[in-house]
């Protein structure tokens, strides 16, 4: 199978078709995993729909944004020439790390200031849950967010996305017992990279 990239947080929109498709492969695939780890998916009754299960929650549900287009976001003209900053969070953030296909969650806190245009809040909850919904490591995720959104705003004055999250790879495996521990990733463009005063006000919504 030939793919055009080579990053697994990549956009794959995938019509019906080729998503039923995917989870009929993907099926026979974790049929062959449960086998060689001698799961008896014949006769056990709580493991004989497993790879069914894990195929459906694969392609519609945790890795849902990699098959599906962004969402449309409409954006609207900044008729008050607002020139503060906008901050939405804590957004709940449920992803997969692909290092060790192990969940991290947390939440993310996403600003901008506008420059001509303004969008409505709960679209920064979408562009962050749409991202999120594939296996990726959390830096490349931020990176993400921060993109789309200076992309749909087209030269807005500021972006800043922080994450913090907790890595199931550290809570049970590897080294363990880390439950406290959070991994927190930033992204500062524009007026929160460059002005100190914008970018301290918005550390500090962040930590409160």
């Amino acid at each position: 199978m030939e793919f055009e990239g080579n990053n697994a947080n990549e956009n794959w929109p995938l019509d019906e078709n080729e998503r039923a498709n995917l989870k009929k492969a993907l099926e026979g695939y974790f049929e062959q995993i449960l086998v060689a780890m001698r799961i008896d998916i014949r006769n056990d009754p709580n493991s004989k729909e497993t790879p069914f299960r894990i195929a459906k929650m694969l392609v519609d549900e945790t890795f849902a944004g990699r098959f599906e287009q962004p969402p449309k976001i409409t954006t609207f003209p900044n008729s008050k020439k607002m020139d503060q900053a906008i901050i939405s969070g804590p957004i709940r953030i449920e992803s997969f790390c692909s290092h060790h296909w192990q969940p991290f969650t947390g939440n993310a806190w996403i600003g901008y200031i506008p420059g001509d245009n303004v969008l409505g809040l709960s679209k920064l909850s979408r562009v962050a849950k749409h991202y999120a919904k594939r296996p990726q490591i959390q830096e490349e995720l931020t990176e993400q967010i921060a993109d789309h959104l200076e992309e749909v705003l087209d030269n807005p004055k500021g972006i800043a996305v922080v994450i913090k999250s907790s890595h199931m790879c550290m809570t049970t495996r590897g080294v363990h017992e880390q439950h406290d521990c959070m991994m927190t990733t930033s992204s500062l463009r524009g007026a929160f990279k460059e002005d100190p005063a914008t970018r301290a006000e918005f550390m500090m919504l962040v930590r409160q």
